[in-house]
């Protein structure tokens, strides 16, 4: 499950939807997680609930022209108490990145965007 290998672009969500819960185990959650904050840019995370180790696969897309998707972070992360039960409970885009941060505003991870 971690080691899914995900196409980088997609026509639309119909496609997206179709690999991501080609990856997701039977009776696990998927789902999306918290907006991004974007700047002239859209962004949606969708979680893959990883069975047994309290942890989820996240995939961040960017909506491009039209109804095309493209993966532009692609991470798994755990649960945490102070940082929530997905690690992050806010995304913003800062310039060119990504930036994750818990429930206390601290930055947990950053990326930069294509």
């Amino acid at each position: 499950m971690t080691e899914a290998k995900v196409e980088r672009e997609f026509a639309n969500w119909s496609e997206f939807a179709r690999i991501a819960m080609g990856i997701k185990f039977p009776g696990c959650g998927f789902g999306a997680d918290p907006r991004v904050q974007g700047k002239g840019r859209e962004f949606f995370v969708e979680a893959i609930e990883i069975p047994r180790v309290l942890k989820h696969r996240f995939l961040v897309l960017e909506r491009l022209t039209g109804r095309r998707l493209r993966l532009v972070d692609d991470f798994v992360m755990g649960d945490s108490p102070n940082q929530g039960w997905r690690g992050f409970s806010q995304v913003e885009q800062i310039g060119e990145e990504l930036v994750y941060r818990d429930r206390k505003a601290v930055v947990v991870r950053t990326t930069k965007l294509p």
